[in-house]
């Protein structure tokens, strides 16, 4: 402690010393005591007042309320019975699926402008099948169900691949004891 009051580290404060005015606990009177209990007690009652007057607004506007919770419940309704009533419509207009593919949309066959000829009578006719359209044309409407053309199976020479890739299985399977 004397090293640092003589003016060593610290900045020039001893500890233990506090820096203010001591401070002095005022006893208070009865008077002073009954006072401020009254002023509690004043502020406790309206505190109890304002809550009893929020209630009593609330209370007031239960009309209100009830008017507004019944207007909604009307409006639930009248939307249920909208939905109720365009239900079998929705539903009509959904199309089911009925086989186990989807039915890819084809892009149709467009020519660019560059491609197009001087004269529209020099079109080239396109490769159209009328009963390749007719097929799907009755897919899209869901009267047959979707069909894709199976791949043909590349052979070589007189077996098929999948005979011989089914065969070296076998023969890997199987086992000599």
């Amino acid at each position: 402690r004397e090293e640092r009051e003589e003016g060593g580290e610290g900045g020039g404060r001893a500890e233990g010393i506090s820096v203010g005015e001591a401070v002095v606990a005022k006893t208070m009177t009865r008077a002073e005591r009954n006072k401020q209990a009254r002023n509690k007690a004043r502020e406790a009652e309206l505190e109890r007042q304002r809550q009893a007057k929020k209630a009593n607004k609330q209370l007031n506007r239960i009309g209100e309320i009830t008017k507004q919770v019944k207007k909604e419940v009307k409006d639930r309704d009248a939307a249920a019975q909208r939905r109720a009533v365009l239900k079998p419509e929705v539903e009509a207009a959904k199309v089911r699926r009925l086989g186990p593919y989807k039915l890819q949309a084809k892009a149709p066959e467009v020519l660019l402008p560059e491609e197009l000829p001087k004269h529209l009578r020099s079109l080239p006719a396109s490769a159209i099948n009328p009963l390749k359209e007719r097929f799907e044309g009755l897919q899209k409407r869901n009267l047959i169900e979707a069909r894709f053309p199976k791949s043909k199976r590349k052979t070589l020479g007189n077996t098929w691949l999948g005979q011989r890739k089914s065969n070296k299985l076998k023969e890997r399977a199987y086992i000599d004891f």
